[in-house]
């Protein structure tokens, strides 16, 4: 018989910067005890710098906005995913060489 694929753990969380903490802790504390000395700080620090993202620069505005946190462990792998509320789309940046 196939293994059954975990079912990814969603997080719906205000899209207020007080978000961020609980955010990066419900992430590491979704990890296995295990493997939290190897992947914890890496997964906070990428949940951290996503959810920051979506607050500062998808969310409307509203008190009412929701961003939405995905974590999918599978095949080995944890795979991470935040959506925002906003409409528009990311902007690739052309930084300049002193930037």
């Amino acid at each position: 018989m196939p293994e059954i694929p975990p079912v990814p753990i969603h997080w719906h969380l205000p899209a207020h910067p007080a978000s961020v903490r609980r955010a990066r802790h419900a992430v590491t504390e979704s990890l296995p005890h295990a493997l939290r000395p190897r992947l914890g700080d890496d997964l906070g620090l990428l949940t951290s710098e996503l959810v920051t993202n979506a607050i500062r620069h998808g969310a409307c505005g509203k008190d009412e906005d929701l961003i939405e946190l995905v974590l999918w462990p599978a095949e080995g792998h944890y795979w991470l995913a935040v959506s925002d509320s906003g409409i528009g789309k990311p902007e690739l940046a052309y930084p300049s060489a002193d930037s």
